[in-house]
């Protein structure tokens, strides 16, 4: 948790609070694959090359296909919890980050892209493509 400078944390609670109060609900495709007030997470990738999503930079721990096999990984870890499967959560951190081998950034992209498509759908079953508020 944030401090302020004087020690404080309570306007950063407050602050969320706010935030979150004055917001508009919000459907699940509009939360996860066509927001308003920001860029969808799958137009981030839009334009992205399979040479660009495999580059490690100077000191970066991961590639931005590593990154997005790791998302996809929870995604599916996820739909797989809201569907009843009673799947554990990974025992070490490193479980989280599938291989990713060079090329594969087709393979990558598709199943975050259809992870976000599932969680909508699975989202809009739920609530009835109702509001989350």
């Amino acid at each position: 948790m944030g401090l302020r400078r004087d020690g404080d944390p309570g306007h950063f609670r407050a602050r969320r609070r706010i935030a979150t109060h004055n917001m508009p609900g919000m459907t699940p495709r509009e939360m996860l694959t066509a927001p308003m007030a920001f860029l969808a997470p799958a137009a981030a990738l839009d334009g992205l090359t399979p040479a660009a999503a495999d580059q490690r930079l100077p000191g970066a721990n991961h590639s931005i296909a590593e990154i997005v096999a790791h998302l996809a990984f929870w995604q599916q870890w996820f739909l797989r919890r809201f569907n009843g499967v009673a799947e554990p959560m990974v025992q070490r951190a490193g479980e989280g980050w599938p291989a990713v081998t060079p090329g594969a950034w087709g393979e990558v992209e598709g199943a975050f892209r259809s992870g976000l498509i599932l969680l909508v759908s699975e989202a809009e079953k739920a609530t009835g493509a109702g509001r989350w508020s």
